[in-house]
């Protein structure tokens, strides 16, 4: 997972669902999510959660997020 393009959290290699995490410092406004996953077997689960000053861990909501009509290299 990039946010603004600097590696958050990696969990690359065959496995099944397991926790990962990462932290990086935000300041308010918009800010770019690129998640790369695939699925070779294990298990299909992709879940993102966040927290912070004033908001307890949780399930990234859909309201929270958009989506950029961009090519993906």
């Amino acid at each position: 997972m990039f946010v603004d393009d600097q590696l958050v959290v990696d969990a690359d290699g065959l496995h099944g669902p397991e926790p990962k995490s990462g932290q990086v410092g935000l300041e308010k406004g918009f800010h770019k999510i690129l998640v790369k996953y695939f699925e070779a077997g294990g298990g299909e689960r992709l879940e993102g959660y966040i927290q912070g000053p004033g908001i307890d861990d949780q399930a990234i909501k859909e309201n929270l997020l958009y989506h950029m009509e961009d090519s993906i290299d």
